[in-house]
């Protein structure tokens, strides 16, 4: 029996083009060697030369290997390749097909000079020359842009020299070409510009803060960079404010700042038990973004002892369904002793088959894909910086899946009985065997 890669469709073979147009090619080839099923369907892939940017067609119909691709710029050269689909996925592509269009002579030629100018974080400002020939009177330009690695192409038209592109995503690449067009339609395109919108402060804060204290006298902060989309550039850095709670509601604050590739930092000469908040921003070239909410935190009263393993766990009690387990439990009775997390493990009959590390606040866990009606051995040990403590078991069986009752089958009644009372009136009598006596 074959597997993997050996089972997808080879390369169609034979790929030619059958007409060759100034603004349409049509291709066809011959099916995949070998195929491991049916072909459902070609993606034919093409590029201009010198650009990156692929584009894709898939053919549909009775006739699969052949395709007409359209919308081609004259005089222009292509690469094309193709590959099957079958239902065991994607096969291998065919060798690149090289085709230049025809010349057209009564249209323009590709616009001079295009420029794009990044003017603020949303906008662009586009500026070209006249073709050098125009074969007649330009009467606009049509110029064209894609977002990034987007396939959706955008279009405007203007009579001018040049166009300001406005509420554009920022920080973010386009790419822009340019055709004339005049009484016989549009000319060649320009070459495909590729320019970035500027970089602007971020408009969304630092994600998944989490605060912990780390001792009597530090907190650890971690975080998550902002969502790419509202980075607006690069990070360069991230601000961090904290600032004690007294009895009285008085706070007393500090900054720091941190590299842009920081996710952790530890504030450290704290009072001891002591109520601390803290937010952060996100920094960039431009400034700070928004802030995040503050988050609270409480020091130790104590430095708890890390010089030895946790003890065990205490309370550990399991809740089993048919396809899960919920866990829970308390932390060692011996509170002077630092918990960094918990290891759960669990497994059919064993324990540590399956295991994962917990945060030390966690006091719960569910476990999923378990089989019903099967002996699963659970595991839960608290561990630190001098390592894991000794584990706590518990054993249970899920539970088995209910048959659903049997539905009795619909018997049809008997003794169907009508007497005509009046010319408007009818009574109907039966009697349904069903029914218990």
């Amino acid at each position: 029996m074959s597997s993997g890669g050996t089972d997808l469709p080879s390369a169609p073979r034979e790929l030619k083009a059958v007409i060759v147009s100034a603004r349409f090619v049509t291709l066809s080839w011959n099916p995949p060697e070998k195929v491991n099923g049916r072909v459902l369907t070609y993606s034919v892939f093409y590029r201009q030369e010198g650009s990156e940017r692929e584009r894709v067609v898939n053919t549909t119909g009775s006739r699969l290997e052949e395709v007409n691709i359209g919308g081609l710029t004259p005089d222009r050269t292509y690469f094309f390749r193709v590959l099957a689909y079958s239902v065991r996925g994607r096969g291998v592509s065919s060798d690149l097909l090289k085709v230049t269009t025809k010349p057209e002579v009564h249209v323009p030629g590709p616009p001079q000079k295009l420029k794009v100018i990044p003017t603020s974080p949303t906008s662009l400002l586009v500026q070209w020359s006249q073709p050098e020939h125009s074969s007649g009177a330009i009467q606009h330009y049509n110029m064209f842009y894609m977002e990034g690695d987007s396939a959706e192409e955008h279009h405007v038209v203007t009579s001018d020299l040049e166009y300001e592109l406005v509420g554009l995503n920022k920080f973010m690449e386009y790419s822009v070409w340019v055709v004339a067009v005049n009484q016989n339609g549009p000319g060649s395109s320009t070459e495909e510009v590729v320019c970035r919108t500027l970089s602007d402060v971020p408009s969304e804060p630092p994600q998944n803060v989490t605060l912990e204290a780390s001792s009597s006298t530090s907190v650890t902060v971690r975080w998550e960079a902002p969502p790419r989309e509202g980075r607006n550039g690069i990070i360069t850095g991230y601000k961090l404010r904290y600032r004690k709670r007294d009895r009285r509601g008085e706070r007393r604050g500090d900054t720091v700042t941190t590299a842009g590739d920081r996710r952790l930092y530890t504030l450290v000469g704290l009072e001891r038990q002591s109520v601390y908040q803290v937010r952060l921003w996100a920094l960039n070239v431009n400034g700070s973004g928004p802030p995040t909410e503050w988050y609270t935190v409480e020091t130790y009263e104590n430095d708890l002892d890390e010089s030895q393993v946790p003890d065990m766990p205490s309370g550990l009690k399991a809740r089993p369904m048919t396809d899960t387990i919920t866990v829970s439990w308390n932390p060692p009775r011996n509170q002077n002793i630092m918990v960094r997390g918990y290891t759960i493990g669990w497994g059919k009959g064993i324990p540590d088959v399956y295991t994962q590390l917990l945060d030390g606040k966690q006091r719960f866990y569910v476990i999923e894909g378990v089989e019903p009606n099967s002996e699963y051995v659970i595991s839960l040990r608290a561990y630190n910086d001098m390592g894991d403590g000794r584990p706590v078991y518990v054993s249970v069986r899920t539970k088995e899946i209910m048959a659903p009752e049997p539905i009795s089958p619909l018997i049809p009644p008997v003794g169907l009985m009508a007497i005509v009372l009046s010319s408007t009136t009818v009574v109907v009598y039966w009697t349904d065997t069903t029914l218990s006596k």
